[in-house]
């Protein structure tokens, strides 16, 4: 009987075990050394069953290697990322991952949203979209992961292998903004459980498109000019009076000399900060999010950044995540993010990217992040600049 721990390793294997043309490589000797001291599965040989699935990989790059490679990239088309894009990240090798492409990103249009997708149904659970047959083209099964959507490239994306209507696109979309909603056409995966194998494929997942997107993302943070927002030319005397007139009871890590240290060091009563549990391995960071009337200060008020994935190595330290209760359609430049030093009274500022229709995020800084110093994240919405709460 096929379990879901057999599914999960076949999965773990398939994302995270080097093909055969990276085992045989004598350039990655070291790599492939440590991976095989980690990984079990290699180990003891071959992957079970991991070589059909990349022979089907391999038939499928053959059979539709057409002009879909080179034509445009379009919302509801199933793509491989490509395959040179493979990569070793901590003694594992992780394999390009098939998506599904939703949208352009608003002011970049070099890239676009897209949702991981997999096609064993065992792995399945609540918040994925599994939808029927007759949506779907040149795919007997697949499920699209609508907990797992990040930017990448065009560039990025190879062949097109298939699609889906532009109706489950929209219903995976929907699934991302409220994840208690599940389509019609969808079927009803079965709940969660303790210890449950789909646990841990979330985790592979999540790390798998974490590697491509933060790939892609460092490739689109050398192309963002920082824009400074309106709030940022006033005076640090108006913002402070401004800020304590919503909230009297605030505070400042260190007293401000910037508009920047006024907005990053900022530091909000407990009663004001938001304080729900994080789910799963889930972790959070709380944002401060202001918003303008009419160039005047309205709201100011602590908001939920949900962590799915930090980095932290000796010369950057990058931070991924959702802030699912933002307004739809905030533009890039509404974003600040630093790193802050409160015993210095130093910030240091980061690379931000938004994407505005899954609501993810990921902050890059030039540096390692020191025990003690945090990230700061501060959104300014300026309603008057087109953007409604």
């Amino acid at each position: 009987m096929y379990t879901r721990k057999q599914a999960l390793a076949l999965a773990k294997q398939f994302r995270t075990c080097p093909p055969p043309s990276i085992q045989n490589n004598p350039d990655f000797k070291i790599e492939n050394e440590n991976h095989l001291k980690i990984c079990p599965f290699c180990a003891i040989g071959s992957p079970d069953g991991v070589q059909e699935w990349q022979e089907l990989s391999e038939s499928f790059r053959t059979q539709f290697m057409t002009d879909d490679e080179q034509g445009d990239i379009l919302p509801g088309q199933i793509r491989q990322v490509r395959p040179e894009l493979g990569c070793w990240r901590d003694d594992l090798y992780y394999n390009p991952p098939l998506v599904l492409v939703l949208n352009d990103i608003d002011e970049m249009e070099q890239a676009v949203n897209v949702a991981q997708v997999w096609q064993d149904l065992a792995l399945a659970s609540p918040g994925d979209l599994i939808p029927s047959t007759d949506l779907i083209t040149n795919f007997e099964e697949m499920f699209i992961e609508t907990w797992n959507m990040y930017t990448l490239k065009k560039s990025d994306l190879g062949i097109c292998l298939g699609k889906v209507s532009l109706q489950v696109v929209d219903e995976a979309l929907k699934m991302k903004e409220n994840p208690d909603y599940l389509p019609d056409l969808s079927r009803r995966p079965l709940p969660l459980t303790d210890e449950d194998p789909r646990r841990y494929f979330h985790q592979v997942e999540m790390e798998t498109g974490y590697t491509f997107s933060a790939m892609a993302v460092e490739a689109l943070m050398d192309e963002v000019v920082i824009v400074k927002t309106d709030v940022l030319t006033l005076s640090v005397d108006t913002l402070i009076k401004s800020i304590k007139k919503l909230i009297p009871t605030v505070d400042w890590d260190w007293f401000p000399d910037t508009v920047e240290d006024c907005l990053a060091a900022l530091r909000l009563p407990t009663e004001s900060i938001a304080l729900r549990a994080a789910e799963g391995d889930s972790k959070m960071i709380n944002a401060v999010y202001l918003e303008l009337k009419n160039k005047k200060l309205d709201q100011i008020r602590s908001i939920e950044c949900i962590i799915h994935h930090a980095e932290a190595r000796s010369d950057h330290y990058t931070i991924s995540g959702d802030i699912p209760d933002l307004p739809d359609n905030l533009s890039q430049k509404a974003f600040q993010c630093h790193i802050k030093n409160p015993e210095k009274k130093s910030l240091f500022q980061g690379r931000f990217t938004w994407d505005s229709e899954g609501k993810h995020f990921i902050a890059e800084f030039d540096g390692a992040l020191k025990s003690n110093e945090t990230v700061s994240i501060t959104i300014v919405n300026d309603i008057a600049n087109g953007v409604e709460a």
